[in-house]
């Protein structure tokens, strides 16, 4: 990849995240890549708490997801990409990075 890439990068792991959640975001924008080229996303994912807020306010795009049949990581990232596939395809990602929200 070069600094052209357009990069999505999707936090999964995110269970009642909300005291960390934020400093994940800003660690993120305060990379050395074009801002405008990094889209994060984030998966509330059965949260009980404010992560999806302060997610959203840290400039992430949030879905929250609530499914206690099909819990964890593997699940949250399949949503999240579906998602991905049907609201985002139109900008043609050059790669994705992969967190958790820990």
């Amino acid at each position: 990849m070069n600094l052209n890439s357009i990069i999505g990068v999707i936090i999964a792991g995110t269970r009642n995240e909300e005291v960390v959640i934020g400093q994940l975001i800003d660690s993120i924008h305060a990379q050395n890549y074009p801002k405008q080229l990094i889209d994060i996303f984030v998966v509330a994912d059965n949260c009980t708490d404010q992560t999806a807020v302060v997610a959203r306010r840290a400039g992430a795009i949030v879905k929250e997801r609530f499914n206690t049949e099909q819990v964890g990581k593997g699940y949250a990232l399949d949503f999240m990409l579906k998602f991905i596939e049907k609201e985002y395809s139109h900008k043609k990602y050059d790669g994705y990075l992969v967190l958790d929200g820990r």
